[in-house]
């Protein structure tokens, strides 16, 4: 059942605020190619 929820967050594209948290909306990233995709996905979730 998690595999199924998982699966189903890669393909979600962030409708609501709980699937923005779930894909890592306060995740900090690791390095500057993260960091970009980060601010990218923030750009569209507006």
């Amino acid at each position: 059942m998690i595999k199924n929820i998982i699966d189903l967050l890669q393909i979600a594209k962030g409708e609501t605020e709980n699937i923005k948290i779930a894909q890592g909306k306060n995740a900090l990233p690791k390095n500057l190619k993260s960091g970009l995709k980060h601010i990218k996905n923030t750009i569209k979730w507006q």
